[in-house]
Parts: C-alpha cells; structure tokens; sequence
C-alpha cells in the first residue's frame, strides 16, 4: 500500500455508564451526553458501532453511500443491515425498508413477531445535524416529566 493512500481516522472511545442517561433516553442518551466530544473537530461525519461487533465491515461504502444519499434526501443517520433468517431475525433489531427510496419505514428492536428478516448491523454514520434532532426530543422529554410528573419513553 502506498503512504498517500493512507487516511487518518481519528478513533474516540466513549463509554457511558451513567445509569440514568440509559434508562430516560435509552442508548441515545449516551451518544448525546458526548456530544460535545464527539462535535470536537468539527467533523463532518462519525460512526458509531455497537461494542460487541466484530467483523469486516465495508465502511467506506456505508461513507460514500451515507454522503450521496444524505444530501439527496437529508438523510443524518446512515444504519448498516443485513438479511437473516425469519427465525434469528427475532432477536435483532428489524427493518422494514422502503425500496424505493432506501428509507427506513419500521423498525422494532427484537421484535416478539416477525417483522423483516432486515436486520440491524449495529454500525451507524451520524451527521453532527443529529444532535439538534435529539436536543428537541430530549427537551419535549423533559417538558413531559415538569408538566406530567411522568417521562413517557421512546
């Protein structure tokens, strides 16, 4: 390989263990308490993937096709899937996708009946817009708690 071809990644881990961020906003409330981390930089896109994954994913083609399909549609996440059997797509996070558009219409995380045999991969691209999409659902979230006495859940 030549040295040009090389790119620098650069690679943050962060991990939140703040119970209560996981249980009010479920694994999002992590990803937004970093936010500011994550915003360092000033990137123009970041991946996100699940802990226990272990594998050869294509990311550069999740990138290309996250950057080309994000302008057309204003896409800001990018999910990675995968096709499995009716049987083990139970106990993943399942996807119904319209074709037409490559949209995400449905998604139920393990589902008690079948959905789709399209699963969730566990990688993701973000665009940094994400964090002003969830600051709003967070805020309504919390206006709900104040005005209910209740938080009412995803």
């Amino acid at each position: 390989m030549n040295l040009l071809e090389l790119q620098v990644v650069n690679i943050i881990y962060l991990f939140c263990i703040i119970f209560y961020l996981f249980i009010l906003y479920h694994s999002l409330g992590g990803l937004y308490h970093f936010r500011d981390q994550i915003r360092c930089g000033n990137p123009d896109f970041f991946f996100v993937l699940n802990g226990d994954v272990c594998a050869d994913f294509p990311l550069t083609e999740m990138l290309e096709f996250h950057k080309t399909h994000g302008e057309k549609q204003k896409a800001i996440v990018t999910l990675m899937a995968t096709e499995a059997t009716r049987q083990q797509s139970l106990i993943y996070g399942c996807i119904v996708e319209n074709k037409e558009n490559n949209t995400l219409e449905h998604y139920v995380e393990k589902p008690s009946t079948f959905i789709s045999t399209l699963i969730n991969c566990g990688v993701y691209i973000f665009s940094p817009e994400v964090f002003h999409q969830m600051a709003n659902v967070f805020n309504k979230k919390q206006m709900d708690f104040y005005k209910y006495g209740f938080i009412i859940l995803f």
